[in-house]
């Protein structure tokens, strides 16, 4: 079953009621609060069981630690190296040691696509 477009024909003379009814500005006038009313008449709110404290979050005395994520892992650096030159020279340099290498690599990170 397809949904009907209601009005896809948006003309940029008609481009504040839209914004209006659509909720992103506020409603000027009954029309726009009506139509806003229509579009949002099945929306259900997520936080209907929640209390919001709009003075705590306007005076700005909600304070929000970051979260640090900490995702180095031990890497050996020659293989960092050896992987650094092999992007700078491309395929035409490459030993076929450092080749077998990165398809290695690729396996052994799950990263080979055809199945070599």
């Amino acid at each position: 079953m397809t949904k009907k477009k209601v009005n896809s024909n948006i003309d940029f003379s008609d481009l504040n009621f839209w914004l209006g009814a659509s909720g992103y500005t506020y409603h000027s006038s009954e029309k726009e609060l009506d139509t806003f009313e229509k579009i949002y008449s099945k929306y259900e709110s997520r936080i209907d069981n929640e209390i919001i404290d709009y003075a705590l979050i306007t005076t700005d005395e909600l304070k929000i630690e970051p979260k640090v994520i900490n995702i180095n892992k031990e890497v050996d650096q020659s293989e960092i190296s050896e992987l650094r030159m092999a992007a700078r020279k491309g395929d035409s340099e490459l030993s076929e040691e450092l080749l077998n290498k990165l398809k290695e690599k690729h396996k052994k990170d799950g990263l080979d696509s055809d199945g070599d």
